[in-house]
């Protein structure tokens, strides 16, 4: 049975990424690790020889997760349960969750205010709602050290308040993502639910601190239009949310176009002096 020490330590970092999402396309990991798309596969293809993780076939490619023999290694390793996929069917939307996590940490390196990024997926916040992934991105006013050479990974968090280091401030997403298969109606649903944890958030605040705000990136500009008419009239116009797509998050996740809940369109944090590489966000639909 392969060892953890004998992986070595490029299968072992790659290896180590299931215990953060679910699964990953061979760029994805090409793109956290700073290796080449071919480095990248030799080692998954290795791995998978290994019988560590599984490649599953999509209409966009192969995406990648831990097997059953991985998770239990993984687990044994790190002490703590770890999360495979349900169903080879939600491979793709996996892929897709690990995305937002994929851009954050890349638009974090690039970016001197942000100081880090923690990601916990399939996170419950009430009764009947689980949000895709929690998101907290550590940020300042002031401009921080260049992020040193490296790979992305090098500014994500380890779980929980021991692996996060001080920051000043926090933002934390409660993100969901669509891949325009979900009918508008269960989308509105999703709204209302969060619109009841908005009401029920003095519980989390007391226990958590800052309030996650919840977010929707989905394929389009035209459907991400369609998902802001619906969480609009299921809100009540009580609390903040922003709806995006991947066209529009092009340039980065935090400072990429968000349609807020008052029909604004912005990044996600606002800082007082320009971030080098970001330019005002157009109007939305446009």
């Amino acid at each position: 049975m392969t060892s953890w020490d004998t992986l070595g330590r490029p299968r072992q970092q790659i290896l180590q990424l299931f215990t953060v999402v679910q699964a990953l396309r061979g760029q994805q990991v090409a793109r956290l690790t700073a290796r080449s798309y071919r480095l990248a596969m030799y080692h998954l293809e290795r791995l998978d020889r290994m019988a560590l993780v599984d490649g599953v076939a999509t209409a966009r490619g192969k995406v990648w997760c831990a097997s059953p023999p991985g998770l239990r290694l993984l687990t044994k390793l790190v002490g703590r349960p770890v999360t495979g996929l349900t169903s080879a069917k939600l491979a793709a939307h996996a892929a897709q969750v690990s995305e937002f996590l994929v851009r954050a940490l890349e638009e974090q390196r690039g970016h001197e205010a942000l100081s880090g990024v923690g990601y916990q997926i399939e996170t419950g916040l009430r009764p009947g709602l689980r949000c895709d992934a929690l998101v907290r991105v550590g940020w300042s006013q002031a401009a921080h050290s260049a992020a040193p050479d490296g790979s992305p990974l090098d500014r994500l968090w380890g779980p929980g308040p021991a692996g996060r280091p001080p920051t000043e401030r926090e933002l934390v997403l409660a993100l969901e993502v669509d891949r325009g298969t979900m009918p508008l109606v269960r989308l509105a649903r999703k709204a209302e639910l969060y619109a009841l944890y908005y009401a029920e958030r003095w519980r989390w605040q007391q226990n958590y601190g800052a309030f996650p705000l919840p977010i929707v990136v989905t394929t389009g500009p035209v459907r991400a239009g369609a998902i802001w008419l619906r969480w609009r009239q299921a809100f009540w116009g009580a609390a903040d949310w922003a709806v995006s797509c991947w066209e529009w998050l092009e340039r980065g996740i935090i400072y990429g176009r968000w349609l807020n809940a008052d029909g604004s369109v912005a990044g996600l944090l606002e800082l007082p002096v320009p971030v080098p590489g970001t330019s005002a966000p157009d109007p939305a639909g446009q």
